[in-house]
């Protein structure tokens, strides 16, 4: 499909050429939703790309239409690919911005899921400033302020002069060469004030201030003791246990001080498989 969606940047959503485009792509929606149906048809939904919804509700066409003039189509949603239209259809010069595109909403999906505020309309909502706030918001929730805090990390460019990736792009890559080459914290850490200091860069200090951004977007550990034998891990019947069950192994190195022999890094699987089809790619 060819179009012009320039409607989709107009502020003022009472122009005629912002009601047509709205008109334009729900006759395209339905038409491509229900090729052998009225698309007049009452009762038949499709994903509502507005403000508010982010293409996470199904609705049907009268509420899409009131919702595309009363909260605005997401700016971001240049390919109508939830909705039928194949990447295929585009010219090959706009190949980097298709995918641009879809990796900014592909991270913007994953920040929502990772803040737990999707569909409450954060996004796009021009009468937020930074904090989260509006004029009949005095303080943001503390999803509604991760939120933000993540997205602003996304949003902010690596060195301060300029550059493509994003500060938050940054540090998820940093901190895999981190595990696959078995780096020391310690060594993280000199690492990241050296790129401050030399390159410039607009990164944590500290590889704790790292961890803490990765909580953030849930994609943190859990640590749990472990039998040096591998026998069992303290978990559930065993988490009081002061010593191995089956091979009687102590638990800790030393008692006071309550430092295991060996500890288990847990990822929990869930919040990773919802990150990970939060990817059009991947989901299909």
């Amino acid at each position: 499909m060819s179009t012009n969606k320039e409607w989709m940047k107009l502020k003022n959503r009472s122009t005629s050429q912002y009601l047509q485009g709205v008109d334009k792509f729900l006759e395209f929606a339905f038409s491509v939703a229900f090729p052998n149906e009225n698309i007049q048809m009452e009762g038949r939904t499709i994903r509502c790309p507005c403000n508010n919804c982010l293409n996470v509700y199904f609705k049907t066409r009268r509420d899409v239409r009131y919702d595309l003039l009363k909260n605005g189509i997401l700016q971001s949603y240049t390919i109508w690919d939830k909705h039928g239209e194949h990447m295929d259809n585009f010219h090959a010069n706009n190949e980097a911005e298709v995918s641009e595109n879809l990796h900014y909403d592909d991270m913007l999906d994953m920040l929502q899921v990772a803040s737990g505020v999707i569909g409450t309309g954060l996004v796009g909502n021009e009468e937020r400033n930074v904090h989260g706030l509006s004029e009949t918001t005095e303080e943001p929730t503390a999803e509604a302020s991760r939120f933000y805090r993540l997205l602003q990390d996304y949003k902010e460019p690596l060195v301060l002069d300029g550059s493509n990736v994003s500060k938050l792009d940054y540090i998820v890559k940093f901190l895999h060469l981190k595990c696959l080459n078995h780096w020391s914290d310690s060594s993280f850490t000199q690492l990241l004030k050296f790129q401050n200091e030399t390159l410039g860069c607009n990164l944590p200090n500290s590889f704790a201030e790292c961890r803490k951004i990765i909580s953030d977007l849930g994609l943190d550990y859990i640590k749990i003791d472990a039998c040096p034998n591998d026998c069992v891990i303290y978990w559930r019947e065993h988490e009081s246990a002061h010593q191995c069950p089956k091979c009687l192994t102590p638990r800790w190195k030393n008692e006071e001080s309550k430092v295991p022999f060996k500890i288990l890094q847990y990822f929990p699987i869930k919040s990773r498989l919802e990150r990970l089809f939060m990817s059009t790619k991947i989901a299909k």
